[in-house]
């Protein structure tokens, strides 16, 4: 073979690289972008975001698209006067989450979380609904005792640490930055190693001329 030919043969081969590359780019990049997507979210709530209902509710109810960790999950709820209204442990059971309530005032009421997926991503959010009305059920005593309750300090502490969510009550994501960096780091060395190849084509082709 004549050495035109070999060069040729060896343009070619780089040629064939490239096309591999950006192949098996977008895959490369899907597989990094998989992990992010598979966190916990939340998809409903009762009461919804924003209601307004015309009676307390008894509890507050939770459901994400995948299993969250019960040991590490945090509901607080805080009603008017910001006095805290949960009553009992919060129990999980698969993707659900309720919070029982010991709510009786009308006002408005607000409704932090905080949990934990299966992979030990955390996510948490904030939404609020009213109540036009004061439970009809509720004795003076069980009125007195909510009242001058004071907030809890794991209450306090979702609220704390729980970043305010839009009305819809959106997850926050705590990683997401990272991930995209990776991302971006990952495209920008694919490039040039794509640019540095075809460079060395067009020296190859020129010395053949």
């Amino acid at each position: 073979m004549s050495t035109a030919g070999r060069r040729r043969g060896r343009a070619g081969s780089l040629v064939a690289t490239i096309g591999a590359v950006a192949v098996l780019l977008p895959g490369l990049l899907l597989t990094l972008a998989t992990p992010a997507a598979a966190h916990s979210r939340l998809e409903t709530t009762s009461p919804t975001a924003g209601a307004t209902l015309d009676a307390p509710p008894a509890e507050i109810v939770l459901t994400f698209n995948e299993s969250v960790s019960a040991r590490y999950s945090r509901v607080a709820v805080t009603g008017p006067g910001a006095i805290s209204v949960t009553r009992g442990a919060v129990s999980v059971d698969g993707a659900t989450v309720r919070q029982p309530l010991a709510a009786s005032a009308a006002g408005a009421y607000t409704v932090s979380y905080q949990v934990v997926s299966q992979d030990g991503h955390p996510v948490g959010g904030t939404f609020t609904f009213t109540v036009t009305r004061s439970s009809p059920t509720a004795s003076p005593s069980v009125a007195a005792t909510t009242a001058s309750a004071s907030p809890s300090p794991t209450g306090a502490a979702v609220l704390a640490s729980s970043p305010t969510a839009s009305p819809a009550a959106e997850d926050t994501d705590n990683d997401g930055g990272g991930h995209w960096v990776t991302v971006t780091v990952v495209v920008i060395v694919a490039l040039l190693a794509v640019g540095a190849v075809l460079a060395v084509v067009r020296r190859r082709r020129s010395g053949a001329r």
